[in-house]
């Protein structure tokens, strides 16, 4: 990893700024539908419910990671997502870096609830190295192979 300070933060959807927002929905759009070429609606209403991760370099102060943390719809799973990095900063560790944050927080607020995702294949084995399981067929989501992953 680089000698970069990052700081991470937790926020519900209502304790967000209108900069805070605009920022993570930059982010995804630059990841996830500009750079993987994916046309998909980002705003699901999920992140109306989420915890929000928002990862920042210190110097400048840019936010440069985020992912959401979500309880399914009866409550019986908790679920991320929207996990992304900013790409100059892939391959050093920041992705590890943010799982470990997430993990930390289901332990703390969801410790009895079983983990669900819906990964994308290509990082298939990021998660295994994060004890996930991978369950069921390969599947298209928003014209991108996706496996379902969990972990207790």
């Amino acid at each position: 990893m680089d000698n970069i300070a990052i700081n991470i933060f937790w926020k519900s959807f209502s304790d967000l700024s209108p900069a805070e927002l605009y920022a993570i929905l930059q982010l995804r759009a630059r990841i996830f539908i500009v750079e993987q070429n994916c046309a998909y609606l980002d705003l699901d209403n999920t992140d109306l419910k989420a915890q929000h991760l928002l990862a920042y370099t210190s110097e400048p102060e840019k936010l440069i990671g985020t992912a959401r943390i979500y309880n399914s719809q009866n409550e019986t799973l908790v679920h991320f997502g929207r996990l992304c990095i900013d790409n100059s900063l892939r391959g050093k560790s920041y992705g590890a870096l943010l799982m470990n944050a997430i993990l930390e927080k289901i332990k703390i607020h969801h410790s009895q609830k079983p983990i669900s995702i819906s990964a994308q294949y290509y990082l298939k084995s990021f998660y295994e190295s994060f004890n996930f399981v991978a369950s069921g067929n390969v599947y298209d989501e928003d014209g991108i192979p996706h496996i379902h992953m969990g972990r207790d």
